[in-house]
């Protein structure tokens, strides 16, 4: 999987499918991700390694751009997100167990 670039600002492709996972399946994420994704700057710029620091605005471009806008923006909103994924994940296994097959 290739990265993610914006303006020369580049997220590396280990980040970017962190991000994928989290925007598109409702996993969780490390320290520096959780605050980029939930708008906190000062939790991200303390989480960030050097790379990573460099590049915040593509963090934000690709949040802006690429994710569902209900998945980023505050903590109250990746909490959500996250309670979503898992709650639409326990119906799954809910009916699996209770039929033996989808």
């Amino acid at each position: 999987m290739d990265g993610y670039e914006y303006l020369g600002f580049e997220i590396r492709p280990s980040m970017l499918s962190a991000l994928q996972r989290y925007a598109f399946d409702g996993v969780p994420v490390g320290d520096f991700l959780r605050c980029v994704i939930s708008n906190d700057f000062m939790g991200a710029c303390g989480h960030a390694d050097s790379e990573n620091l460099r590049n915040l605005p593509a963090f934000s471009a690709w949040l802006y751009n690429e994710a569902p806008a209900l998945s980023h923006g505050s903590g109250e909103r990746y909490n959500a997100w996250l309670n979503m994924h898992e709650a639409k994940r326990l119906k799954v296994v809910a009916k699996v167990n209770g039929s033996g097959s989808l």
